[in-house]
């Protein structure tokens, strides 16, 4: 096995959507209903420039695979393996102006930081199954494709690549309604736990 020396091995996990970072404010938004449990965590942010808001959830971790390559964690002290894959999970939706109002889609996004390959990139058909039913929602649409130079160094290359896809409003909320859901994306199997279902109620909830 090749040793790697990486400072901050856990920087691969700050897997975010950085075009939320150039909103400007945040707007007020109705409290959920209830208590959701979950990992992740509703945000909401509104554009001055756009008079859009836009409701988010924090990415969570659908899929995390661990390569044979170890790596020395400098300032933990430790020596770990690098990751093969990690593929988060988001979704979210517009509303126009400061108040929520139902929207029409709500957007499944996921990002894949993978070493030295593309998962998805062949055939990004999203399918779900949900208590028996099966639906085909489409094809993602690759909204970023680019090998990170931060984690990339020697022999190892890791490739992050973000797909997204609108679904209608409806839809997304039969995915909510679930008590058993998941979701195919270019053929690998991604089993939503109930943490993922409470997430994605919690995000209908703020327009519910």
């Amino acid at each position: 096995m090749r040793h790697i020396l990486i400072v901050f091995l856990a920087g691969v996990l700050l897997l975010c959507y950085p075009h939320y970072g150039s909103a400007q404010g945040t707007a007020a938004t109705k409290p959920p209903a209830r208590k959701f449990k979950h990992n992740s965590k509703v945000e909401t942010i509104y554009d001055k420039g756009k008079d859009q808001t836009t409701v988010y959830l924090r990415p969570m971790t659908m899929r995390y695979a661990k390569s044979s390559i170890e790596a020395r964690i400098v300032n933990e002290g430790r020596t770990d393996f690098l990751p093969a894959e990690v593929l988060s999970l988001t979704a979210y939706f517009n509303s126009p102006g400061k108040v929520l109002v139902k929207p029409q889609f709500v957007v499944i996004g996921f990002r894949s930081f993978a070493m030295d390959k593309t998962p998805y990139t062949n055939d990004r058909t999203l399918i779900v199954h949900l208590d028996g039913s099966t639906e085909n929602l489409g094809s993602m649409e690759i909204m970023e494709h680019r090998i990170d130079e931060r984690m990339s160094a020697g022999p190892v290359r890791y490739i992050v690549e973000s797909l997204e896809l609108p679904i209608p409003y409806e839809n997304f909320l039969r995915i909510t309604k679930a008590k058993k859901a998941t979701m195919i994306l270019g053929g690998t199997e991604l089993q939503l736990q109930n943490e993922h279902l409470e997430a994605f109620r919690d995000l209908v909830s703020r327009v519910g």
